[in-house]
């Protein structure tokens, strides 16, 4: 079963010196975007998809993850290369439908390594290579 490690359901304040944030954007709506190393795949909150009227698409079989709480969720839907800006950058990612808590996008393991990412947790820094192989540096919330 996927685990997400991240703090999640509003309980992210307690973590909230060692988490890696962005400021994002869908459409033209503001994001909380979480940086989980921890977590296997990347994450939006069904309020975010209702809002920006994203068009999930339904997995074929169900599949359960495993939140930091402990708590498990079922996962049934899917934005397939859901156009976002992270810190300013415009970015793809496939985000699998699920509550976040506080923050509103969760980008995993899935996205980190496409994108060659090496995430430097002392400065919130994230060195990757954007989809044309170009080296992109993006500085996160301190």
């Amino acid at each position: 079963m996927p685990r997400i490690n991240a703090a999640l359901d509003d309980r992210q304040v307690e973590y909230q010196p060692t988490m890696v944030e962005f400021e994002g954007k869908i459409s033209d709506l503001s994001i909380a975007i979480l940086i989980d190393p921890g977590a296997t795949l990347s994450y939006i909150s069904p309020k975010i998809v209702e809002q920006c009227k994203l068009q999930p698409e339904k997995f074929k079989k169900s599949w359960l993850v495993q939140l930091a709480t402990g708590a498990k969720r079922r996962v049934l839907e899917k934005i397939n290369s859901c156009p976002l800006t992270l810190a300013g950058q415009p970015v793809l990612a496939d985000l699998n439908v699920l509550p976040l808590g506080s923050c509103d996008v969760l980008i995993g393991m899935d996205w980190l390594e496409k994108h060659w990412a090496l995430v430097n947790c002392k400065t919130k820094t994230i060195f990757y290579k954007d989809d044309l192989g170009k080296e992109q540096v993006m500085q996160g919330i301190k």
